[in-house]
Formats: C-alpha cells, sequence, structure tokens
C-alpha cells in the first residue's frame, strides 16, 4: 500500500505480503524525494528488524548529485542525523 501527503508527494509504502516491512519517504519542496527509510523484520530476538537508510542530494536544476546509503541492524538507541549527513546516536 502507499501513501502519499496534501501534495500528491510518496510518504510511505507497506507490503501486503510481508507485515514487517515499512518504507517512509522525506521529499523537497520540489518533490524530490531526499530520504528513505526501510524496515524490515519483526523486531524479535529471532527476526531483528533490520534498516536501511538511504540519502539523495539534488542541485539546482533537480539532477541527482549524491547518493548515500547506511545499513543497520536492530539498533539498541535511536539514531539520528547530524547537518552534515552523518548519523549519529541520540540516545
Amino acid at each position: 500500500m502507499r501513501s502519499f501527503n496534501a501534495v500528491n508527494a510518496l510518504t510511505q509504502v507497506t507490503d501486503a505480503d510481508d507485515s514487517t516491512y515499512l518504507a517512509s519517504f522525506t521529499s523537497d519542496s520540489n518533490n524530490n524525494i531526499t530520504q528513505v527509510d526501510e524496515r524490515m523484520g519483526a523486531g524479535t530476538q529471532q527476526n531483528p528488524y533490520n534498516y536501511l537508510y538511504t540519502y539523495f542530494e539534488y542541485d539546482n536544476l533537480n539532477r541527482l548529485t549524491v547518493h548515500k546509503e547506511q545499513r543497520e541492524t536492530a539498533p539498541s538507541a535511536a539514531i539520528g542525523m547530524f547537518a552534515t549527513g552523518l548519523i549519529r546516536n541520540t540516545a
């Protein structure tokens, strides 16, 4: 299932065949997707959450200039982003 915001930008995706999958999307003012946060797994010891964070940056002509990914398995603490785009521990 896909969810959209008021300007019809994609905000969330779920998978009817895999209830453990969730993807959230963030877009800039031009509706370019700037971040995708994916979570897979049941969050149990046998099947921990796996996370994939994907970041995109664009130039003034809306051309993709940066594509970064970070993978995590069942992080024990909350994470956030510095302004530089580096991942930080927020716990």
